[in-house]
């Protein structure tokens, strides 16, 4: 499957929570969720739970979940996160580098044709090792939970994501880059690109990542990327992002 709004699973990279000495467990307290949220709140923890992406947990460690409002006063729903900072003070760092966007204008940036993809909550599509899974347990109303999945917030884990896109785009980097999980397919000619795609699709689906096919671009000739328009050996600022000044 290409396309799917529930979360894919690959196993190219599994994330790992290599701990510092002098680790020991701590049972935070759950951070209050005001009442008009916890219907949202319910939801998401159903879905999570459905898609396999948390289970319940007896872990001794807990972390508490936190509400991230989504546009102004919330109207565009509610993120769940969760404070890892205690977690992530014993954690051992990950060297892998991560992509800046001058290397990806760079490379991409000249072609004629650009196709955007959007993979679909990445880090959930990354397993975290079994042994560390007690590690990421978090406290809520509903009770307490682990991860199954990788998850924005943990250390490391952008950088094993990164890590995983890199080893599934290596047989084709020539015509793709990403940067994290957002992934560029660049071409200079139309039949070459419909194949680069079709490519890229193919490798994507072995790999089992799933794309959020409302969030991709494709075939532009320039497109938005990390706040700049860009392509066809052009690069300038988006204008939404400087109507502000403009208007001043």
């Amino acid at each position: 499957m290409f396309f799917s709004e529930t979360p894919g699973f690959t196993d190219v990279v599994t994330y790992s929570i290599p701990l510092k000495d002098g680790f020991k467990p701590k049972r935070l307290s759950a951070y209050r969720v005001p009442d008009r949220l916890k219907p949202d709140v319910d939801q998401q923890m159903q879905e999570m739970l459905d898609n396999g992406i948390i289970r319940p947990s007896q872990s001794p460690m807990t972390s508490p979940l936190v509400c991230v409002l989504k546009g102004k006063g919330g109207c565009n729903g509610i993120r769940l996160a969760i404070d890892y900072r205690y977690v992530n003070r014993f954690t051992d760092g990950d060297a892998y580098p991560l992509p800046d966007t001058w290397s990806v204008f760079q490379r991409v940036g000249n072609s004629k044709y650009i196709s955007l993809a959007d993979c679909k909550a990445g880090y959930w599509q990354l397993p975290v090792r079994e042994e560390d899974k007690w590690l990421t347990a978090f406290v809520c109303d509903a009770g307490l939970f682990e991860l199954n999945r990788a998850l924005f917030g943990l250390k490391g884990s952008g950088n094993s994501f990164v890590r995983a896109l890199s080893n599934i785009l290596r047989p084709i980097r020539e015509f793709t880059d990403s940067f994290v999980d957002d992934i560029a397919v660049h071409s200079d000619e139309w039949n070459e690109h419909l194949k680069d795609i079709d490519h890229f699709l193919n490798i994507n689906k072995y790999a089992r990542i799933t794309l959020s096919l409302k969030k991709c671009k494709w075939a532009q000739s320039q497109l938005k990327f990390c706040g700049q328009i860009f392509g066809s050996g052009k690069r300038f600022a988006d204008r939404e992002k400087i109507k502000v000044v403009d208007e001043i």
